[in-house]
């Protein structure tokens, strides 16, 4: 078996080739660092091994909070490197591509999202991948597609980020500003348990057919919690302060996920999680 990760230096790819390295699959790696620029057309030739089995394309915009100043570089990595990288695998012979999207591409309800939920992202970068989602569904036809919606991925040595974020708030004292006294409601997943579903689903016998999964932990938390429990491990005091913004929800509904999965699959408590972030310190 040989699989491409783009993004392979990211914080979710990093964790993956390391988690897989050892089991014994040829990795093609394609990041900056391997002289790939995903902004630029033409970015494929650079990829010179054939017979790729999957395809799993992680790489995103390192801009994709600054839409204002970076919307083409935003969007030529997110949107047209996918279409790119898409057609490369037609003409190829992938057999099965998987493309992480993003919980932003979901409309803000207090309801756990289930993958027929309403779209409608709020966010350039969330368009950016709902339009990337389309490109995969529209190629279901000539390989296997996936596509996996990922719902706030944290872990050890992460940044630019919602937990390392609030760490290093944490750390310099400063002011967490809470929506409502909470801040958002979420389900996130711990990115060695990440890394596993991949696997799992790199191994996987079963057929893909333009599927969409939701990937999170399986609970939910506030941000006021997070912060509560990011404050206990550092032993910091934090300065909080509430306000009228709207509450934001990030509630992921795991059926389909869990089905997938069965009941051999141990999630990391997001306590467990948190408290591994704050060893490696």
């Amino acid at each position: 078996m040989k699989i491409l990760i783009t993004g392979a230096s990211g914080f979710v790819g990093s964790n993956l080739c390391q988690y897989i390295n050892d089991k014994g699959i040829d990795l093609v790696k394609v990041n900056r660092e391997n002289g790939f620029d995903l902004s630029k057309r033409g970015w494929t030739n650079g990829i010179k091994e054939r017979n790729i089995d999957t395809i799993i394309h992680l790489a995103q915009s390192n801009n994709h909070r600054d839409f204002e100043h970076k919307s083409e570089e935003i969007f030529d990595t997110n949107v047209s490197a996918t279409q790119e990288l898409l057609e490369w695998s037609r003409v190829n012979g992938v057999k099965r591509f998987i493309y992480t999207s993003s919980f932003n591409v979901y409309e803000n309800n207090c309801k756990p999202r289930r993958e027929d939920s309403n779209l409608n992202s709020e966010s350039f970068y969330g368009l950016t991948k709902l339009i990337s989602e389309q490109l995969v569904s529209h190629y279901s036809s000539f390989f296997e597609t996936l596509i996996l919606r990922l719902n706030t991925v944290y872990g050890p040595k992460q940044s630019k980020a919602l937990v390392p974020q609030i760490i290093q708030r944490l750390i310099n004292d400063e002011t967490i500003y809470l929506a409502k006294g909470e801040g958002v409601i979420l389900s996130p997943i711990y990115v060695e348990d990440l890394s596993k579903i991949f696997l799992k689903l790199i191994e996987s016998r079963e057929r893909f057919d333009n599927e969409i999964i939701n990937i999170s932990g399986e609970e939910t938390v506030s941000l006021k919690n997070i912060v509560k429990m990011l404050s206990q491990n550092l032993k910091l005091f934090p300065k909080i302060e509430q306000t009228d913004n709207e509450l934001k929800y990030f509630i992921s509904n795991s059926t389909k996920l869990n089905f997938f999965l069965n009941s051999s699959f141990s999630f990391t408590s997001i306590e467990n999680g948190l408290k591994k972030v704050c060893n490696e310190i």
